[in-house]
């Protein structure tokens, strides 16, 4: 054996030593001598490339130098070809928009979980959708985008625009984008940015509907349509389930029809309004934006179609009295709305208030001028259950009922007696207008007044409808 098998070339033969011992140099030795040099020699690397190598070679932290670049897939490949990405960057596509195609050189033979690849999308290749990548014609394969958190989806219009680059990634399925011109973060996901954010434009989708259930939705987006239970006329939004939102989460609603109107209620549940008072979506692009604490939804503003801001709104249905509850607060005045309200026989319309949580049923003072084309009445009540709205009676008449308005000023504060003002009509049984202006107090002390009662003087009301806005003062 010429080499040790540690690269040391050992002789076969001394030939001073053979002298030494007077061994004579024969044709055997020399020849046993000459063929382990020989084997030695074969065991060597050449340098034009006639041997091929039969193990692994420890370089001992030493490399080669001088090498060039490599050109096929079996060749090894230079530093420069590595920093320059050659192989990883497959030139400008072919194909057309959507379906794409790339020819490297040298070709690859098959995909592999991990292939790495960079494109450049060509002149008019805009993709418009749903696209395939297929590279040395191995096959194509649908190309998407990461949504940022742990999954695909298709391509958006111009998601690959032309003359962009595009980073993608073979999962083992198909080639995945991380730079898309579209960015999706899904709504498990979350987008943090330190400094500023600059965007053309910021698109919040409308998602999908949600139906009020005893009160409640649960949101998963940040923008919903709202409907009311069981298609209901109105229904009362409480509570905002916010267990899939984040601390933070900006919420959109609007209601689903006009026909159904959605009325957002102050600190009934989880929602806290501007003003504390409850807001009535009642057309579609009527809008309500919350932001949510982690606990509560806060409102930030409010987009209605009216100039005054609806506050609530009920449709009487022969009703004993029609209550508006902790409505009215510090800061506002309000006008009360009452559309044909018909009492269910020939009696007196009447307003209460709301004084700590209750509504008072004494020392009311009112005085009505009550007017038709065949008498004139004036009326002057005092120390009463309520204050009276029509005079002596409103007719059950089935063609109309009582409609007029109602102003009531900053009837929150706290320093004054709260003051009524009023006017309105209705047809009596001769076919005449009746037409009834009034004013109205109550004194039995200076608290804060936080909500009406409307009810006839004695039995239901029938049909009509009462609606409440507010205005800053």
């Amino acid at each position: 054996m010429a080499f040790n098998g540690s690269g040391t070339f050992n002789r076969v033969h001394n030939w001073v030593t053979d002298l030494g011992n007077s061994v004579k140099i024969t044709a055997s030795r020399v020849d046993a001598e000459t063929d382990g040099i020989a084997t030695g020699l074969s065991t060597c690397i050449t340098k034009d490339g006639q041997t091929t190598i039969t193990a692994n070679i420890p370089m001992n932290t030493k490399k080669f130098t001088g090498m060039n670049t490599g050109n096929a897939r079996t060749d090894s490949i230079t530093l420069g070809q590595v920093q320059d990405n050659s192989f990883g960057h497959l030139g400008e596509n072919g194909g057309v928009a959507d379906t794409y195609t790339a020819s490297p050189s040298p070709a690859i033979t098959a995909y592999v979980t991990g292939q790495r690849y960079t494109i450049l999308i060509g002149s008019g290749d805009s993709c418009t959708g749903a696209s395939t990548l297929n590279i040395s014609g191995v096959g194509a394969k649908d190309w998407k985008k990461f949504d940022g958190v742990s999954a695909t989806t298709t391509f958006e219009a111009n998601d690959l625009l032309a003359g962009g680059i595009y980073d993608s990634i073979y999962d083992g399925t198909q080639f995945v984008t991380f730079n898309p011109e579209k960015r999706t973060i899904s709504s498990a996901g979350k987008l943090t940015v330190t400094g500023d954010l600059t965007t053309d434009s910021l698109v919040i989708p409308s998602k999908s509907e949600l139906t009020i259930s005893s009160g409640a939705v649960t949101p998963t987006d940040s923008h919903h349509t709202i409907d009311t239970e069981s298609d209901a006329s109105t229904d009362d939004l409480d509570t905002l389930t916010i267990t899939n939102l984040q601390a933070g989460s900006i919420i959109i609603l609007s209601i689903a029809n006009s026909a159904r109107n959605v009325v957002i209620k102050h600190n009934t549940g989880n929602i806290i309004t501007k003003g504390g008072e409850d807001i009535t979506l009642d057309v579609t692009n009527d809008r309500f934006v919350g932001i949510s604490d982690g606990t509560n939804v806060v409102e930030i503003s409010r987009t209605l179609l009216t100039p005054q801001n609806r506050v609530s709104s009920k449709i009487i249905s022969n009703d004993p009295t029609i209550d508006f509850t902790t409505v009215f607060v510090a800061g506002f005045n309000y006008e009360i709305v009452l559309t044909d309200v018909q009492p269910a026989s020939d009696v007196d319309i009447n307003i209460r208030f709301e004084v700590s949580s209750s509504f008072q049923t004494t020392s009311y003072v009112g005085i009505i001028i009550q007017a038709s084309p065949i008498d004139s009445v004036v009326s002057v009540d005092t120390g009463t259950t309520s204050i009276g709205l029509t005079g002596f009676t409103a007719e059950s008449t089935t063609t109309k009922g009582y409609s007029g308005e109602i102003f009531f000023a900053n009837p929150a504060n706290t320093g004054t007696h709260k003051k009524v003002h009023h006017a309105g009509g209705y047809d009596n049984s001769s076919g005449n207008y009746t037409t009834i202006n009034g004013s109205g107090s109550y004194e039995g002390g200076t608290g804060a007044v936080t909500g009406i009662q409307i009810l006839a003087s004695t039995g239901n009301l029938l049909t009509g409808t009462i609606t409440i806005t507010s205005k800053p003062i």
